[in-house]
This record gives structure tokens, C-alpha cells and sequence, in this order.
């Protein structure tokens, strides 16, 4: 799959290095549920907390259908659907949608409905009656799963039959139909006539996270890009981005309709023996529920990142599997961060995939607690989407250098361990060099071992005749010096006399200092290195 990942930055970069020919995914699909409205302190999100202005989609997660077909209404959603109007004011190019179905909608009502010629046309109306009397502009049908969870194996013919006919009714109001779908390929055979949902579908959200929760009773990643060489079986290297994205368009989805899904949401692991803190190691259960989530086994990023903060943490990126986790005694956790956001908007690209979902967008530190701006999940991957729609103005194109910091506290991040030796280099504080080589690289990570200098390098690239090439890379500089011109507030200020160099500051004092790549200044709209050219300097 690795190989494949590398065949498609070639094509991203054209043979000879002249031009993109990729589509950029332009879909910012955000995805908000309902229930997070009834949660205390700083996790509980209504409606009106949100701002939709990123999202090209707003969902809004769930309404359920009764046995006869009707929506199943409440005071709630009906004080929801009162505050629709107020989201349409606050971005009118929000396309508004309404999900139906979801985890706790039982697949056997949902199959019941369905396959009844009298009930689905009910079924029908009651869905198209909620969406034009609320104006909004399309549904997407969440039914977890056909077949599976107590449906019927005629289920996977009925989700076509729906899926045609609530087309026929929604499309000439000039509203879209969406669904969102479970991500590897075994449900393929079971659940989806794949190229059948491609007739009818104008977006299909991938659920591409949960691949590994404490019910593995292992430790694994949320939402890895790549395979881990421990996972031998062909049905554990479908846990993946890669083998996802592959999975649905060989499948027969077009890669113009596929949004990949990115959650908001982490797991949490208890492990078996705390100096055993690797992926795939064994676990005994999940860690302890999140005081706003408040569900077993999860923890949203503002829980993780308020737990980050308070100390004790060990943060490692997995530079093979492409992927965040951290351990804190007998605490694991598999989780989504800026930095992961940034790569996975960047691995989208290389499939030409219509764009990215936020699931759990309620999740995000919407209120600013952390420091890292107001929603940083949301910020960030709106910021790669609108970096990504211009390329830079030279026949060499480099795609920007994407930075992310972590908490204030010092950790010591350790490269997990992998088939291929990494390569080990020292570096100065406030410069990283990467030697290029003349073929396709392997991941190199660089650790110094200081407690004032964590540094962190993936480098993939793949050369042409111009030397066009790849590169991500993360640097954490702590220091000691406090220049309060930087730092009036916390959070990221760009250097008054380099662009390029930009501050992370907390409580008047710098605790981080980063620098661009070269062609890149930091953006102070978005929080990100920009192409030099579209940042006001």
C-alpha cells in the first residue's frame, strides 16, 4: 500500500515535475452532533456555537424515523431545527443537510422501513417534508449498516432501491443525497452494491476512523494512513486511509464523490503493563470516560488536549503508520491533533477525492481552551483546503511545510519502531536540513534527546528531472526567553521582522519558536506556513 502512496505523489506532481494534474479536494464536509448540546462545561456545544463558515457542508446529526415511517419528533429537535435560520445568516454558502439514521437507530427498523412497499414511500415523504419545510439542502442517509447489526442479507438490495427512489424525490427540488457508510471492504461484499451507490450519490462520507478502539483489546490507532508491519492478515491491513480510499474507488465510487472522514474523536486504551506503550500491544479495557463525552473508550481532542496540558504525557508520532498517540502510565491513547489534520488533508489530495469531513466537529476546542485558536481541527483543515486550491507560481512545486505544536508541558517523543532502520541526525535547534537523495525515500525521523529540543522529521520524496519533492515537517523549540512584543496574548504570533519565524506564547513567555520552509511565511489568518506569495508580508 506504501507503494501505492508513492505512485500516486507521482502522478500528483507530474512526471517531469512541470504541473499538478491532481485535483485539489476542495469539500469540507462538518458533521455536528445533536446530543452535544446536553453536555457540562466547556464540552457542552449548542448550535449557535458554531461557525459554519469553513464548512462547505454543515450535518447535522441525527433525526430517527418511528415504525410507521414518521420522524420521530421531540422538543429538542424541534429547538434545533429553530436555530437553523441563525446558522444560514452566519454563512449562506453552507450547504445545511440533516442526517438520518445513526448508531443508536436500530438497522432492523431501518430494514423493516425499507423493504415494505407501503413504508418506505412513507419513509420517503416524512424525509422530504423535513427537509423542505426546514429549507435545508439535502440528507444524508446514515444507516449503520445494511445486513449487519440485525438486518437482513435482502438489505443490501433494499439500500439501492432507497437510495434510488429518495434520489427521485430529492433531485428536482434541487437538493443532494449523501450517505455516510462504514470504511473497509468486507462491507462491500456484505452491506454495498457499490457501483449501484455510485448512480445515486452525490457525496459518500467515509467513516475512515474507529479502526481500533479498547474492544481490540491491543493498542492501535484511531485513523492510521498506512499498514504497521505487524499487521500480517489481509484483514488487518485494511485499518487505513490507504487501503480505504483504494477499497471504495476500485470498488467502483468515483473519486470526485469520495469526502474521507477524519473524527474529532480519539480512543483510549488501559494497558496491561505500563512500560509496554507501543501500538499492538495487550490492553485490559478502556481508559477512564471523558468528563464532556462521557462514553467508554473515548476521548474528544478538547479531552485529550486538556489532559495533554495538565502533565505527564508522552507524545509519539508514528512516522510509518503516520499517526498521533500518547502514554501516560497504564494510559494510552490513539488521537487526531493539527499536525495530523494537516497530513491527512495533504494524503486526501494524492487521491483526488472530492475533500474531508470533521466528524465530531462538537469535539473540537470550539471555546479556545487549549490555546491553539478556536476550533484548530476545523481551522486547520479549512487552511490546507484553501492552501491547496493555488499552487505556487514556479514549474517546481513544493507543497508547504505544515507545523503544529504540542502542549506547553516538555515531552520526550519516541519514534515507534519500525522494519526499516531510521536514520538519526543532529540538529540544531533552529534549523533542520534533509539531505536529498536521488531516489524514493524511506520515512526518517530525527529525535534530539535535550528536554529543550524535540524534533520530528518525515521526509517522502520522489524526483524528476526538475527535483520536485514532498515534504512534511514538525519542530517543537522550546526556550526560555519572554519578549512580551510577541507574546500579548497566548497563542501564535508571527515574528515582526521575519515572516518566515513565528512564536507560540503562553502566559507572556514564548514556549515555542518555528520557522517556514523556504517560499513559505507563516499565515497569521490561518495558523499555517502559506505559498510566500499569498501571505501580506
Amino acid at each position: 500500500m506504501r507503494v501505492f502512496f508513492l505512485q500516486r505523489l507521482l502522478l500528483l506532481f507530474g512526471i517531469c515535475g512541470i504541473s499538478i494534474i491532481e485535483a485539489a479536494p476542495d469539500k469540507l464536509f462538518c458533521f455536528y452532533r445533536s446530543e452535544a448540546k446536553n453536555r457540562l462545561g466547556n464540552g457542552r456545544v449548542e448550535l449557535k456555537d458554531l461557525f459554519p463558515t469553513p464548512c462547505t457542508h454543515l450535518v447535522y446529526q441525527f433525526v430517527t424515523l418511528t415504525d410507521t415511517a414518521t420522524i420521530a419528533n421531540s422538543n429538542a429537535l424541534q429547538t434545533d431545527l429553530a436555530q437553523f435560520p441563525v446558522l444560514r445568516n452566519k454563512s449562506p454558502e453552507t450547504k445545511l443537510l440533516i442526517s438520518v439514521g445513526g448508531p443508536i437507530f436500530p438497522s432492523l427498523t431501518f430494514s423493516n422501513l425499507a423493504k415494505n412497499n407501503t413504508l418506505r414511500p412513507a419513509m420517503i415523504a416524512s424525509i422530504k417534508n423535513i427537509v423542505v419545510q426546514n429549507n435545508f439542502d439535502g440528507v444524508d442517509l446514515s444507516w449503520w449498516y445494511p445486513v449487519m447489526k440485525g438486518g437482513v442479507p435482502e438489505d443490501r438490495e433494499t439500500y439501492i432501491q432507497l437510495l434510488s427512489e429518495l434520489r427521485a424525490a430529492l433531485s428536482p427540488l434541487g437538493k443532494i443525497l449523501t450517505a455516510s457508510v462504514a470504511p473497509t471492504n468486507d462491507y462491500f461484499l456484505s452491506s454495498y452494491n457499490v457501483r449501484e451507490m455510485n448512480n445515486y450519490l452525490n457525496f459518500v462520507n467515509v467513516m475512515a476512523f474507529d479502526l481500533y478502539t479498547y474492544m481490540n483489546f491491543v493498542t492501535g490507532h484511531n485513523a492510521p494512513i498506512n499498514p504497521s508491519p505487524s499487521e500480517i492478515s489481509s484483514t488487518d491491513r485494511q485499518f487505513n486511509m490507504n487501503a480505504i480510499l483504494t477499497g471504495w474507488i476500485e470498488a467502483g465510487i468515483s473519486p470526485q464523490k469520495l469526502v474521507l472522514g477524519i473524527s474529532a474523536n480519539g480512543h483510549s486504551f488501559k494497558l496491561a503493563n505500563p512500560d509496554s506503550n507501543k501500538p499492538f500491544v495487550r490492553t485490559t479495557g478502556p481508559g477512564p470516560n471523558g468528563p464532556y463525552t462521557n462514553e467508554r473508550g473515548v476521548l474528544s481532542y478538547l479531552e485529550v488536549c486538556e489532559q495533554l496540558r495538565s502533565g505527564g504525557w508522552t507524545q509519539v508520532w508514528d512516522s510509518v503508520q503516520e499517526a498521533h498517540y500518547a502514554y501516560n502510565s497504564n494510559l494510552w491513547v490513539s488521537y487526531e491533533n493539527i499536525h495530523a489534520v494537516q497530513t491527512k488533508v495533504l494524503f486526501a489530495r494524492t487521491y483526488s477525492i472530492a475533500g474531508v469531513g470533521l466528524w465530531a466537529m462538537e469535539g473540537d476546542d470550539i471555546k479556545n481552551v487549549c490555546g491553539a485558536g478556536a476550533s484548530p481541527l476545523l481551522s486547520t483543515a479549512y487552511a490546507m483546503l484553501d492552501i491547496l486550491k493555488a499552487p505556487p507560481a514556479t514549474s517546481t512545486t513544493s507543497i508547504p511545510t505544515t507545523t503544529t505544536t504540542k502542549p506547553t508541558t516538555t515531552t520526550t517523543t519516541k519514534p515507534t519502531t519500525t522494519t526499516a532502520k531510521p536514520t538519526t541526525t543532529t540538529t540544531k535547534p533552529t534549523t533542520t536540513t534533509t539531505k536529498p537523495p536521488t531516489t524514493t525515500t524511506k520515512p526518517t525521523t530525527t529525535t534530539t534527546k535535550p528536554t529543550t529540543t524535540t524534533t520530528t522529521v518525515r521526509s517522502t520524496t520522489t524526483t524528476s528531472t526538475s527535483s520536485t519533492r514532498l515534504t512534511t515537517t514538525t519542530i517543537k523549540v522550546p526556550t526560555t526567553s519572554a519578549n512580551p512584543t510577541h507574546c500579548q496574548d497566548n497563542g501564535f504570533f508571527r515574528d515582526p521582522y521575519d515572516c518566515a519565524l513565528y512564536y507560540q506564547c503562553k502566559n507572556g513567555a514564548i514556549v515555542g519558536s518555528f520557522r517556514c520552509s523556504f517560499g513559505l511565511y507563516f499565515d497569521p489568518r490561518y495558523n499555517v506556513c502559506n505559498w510566500q506569495r499569498q501571505v501580506p508580508c
